[in-house]
């Protein structure tokens, strides 16, 4: 390591942290690209150059809605590794504090 990078740790070189994120955001972008709810409407070489702190133009694929969120507004499901821009007109923040439709209806009926 230490004779073909010069670092003898693979953080401590440049190189190999550059190739690393970008290889990291051309993976995201490919999941974001798969997506069946949300289409980006920004090239990947687009993402590859800014990352995630810029906010980005998303369609909703279900009512057509066109948007934009950044990483930080992510819908994060199952994990990091399915995350996706969310169309807050298909697919709102729960208001029911986090309950879903059938936790509340089975609060009821307990009550």
């Amino acid at each position: 390591m230490l004779k073909h990078y010069g670092v003898k740790f693979t953080t401590q070189s440049e190189k190999l942290l550059k190739k690393c994120k970008k290889s990291r955001r051309e993976s995201e972008y490919e999941k974001f690209a798969a997506n069946k709810y949300v289409k980006p409407l920004f090239t990947k070489e687009q993402y590859v150059k800014n990352g995630n702190i810029f906010s980005y133009t998303w369609k909703c694929e279900k009512c057509h809605t066109v948007f934009k969120s950044c990483k930080n507004d992510i819908w994060f499901k199952e994990g990091a590794v399915k995350s996706y821009a969310r169309c807050e007109k298909c697919y709102p923040v729960n208001e029911n504090n986090g309950s879903s439709f059938f936790e509340k209806q089975i609060h009821q009926f307990v009550s």
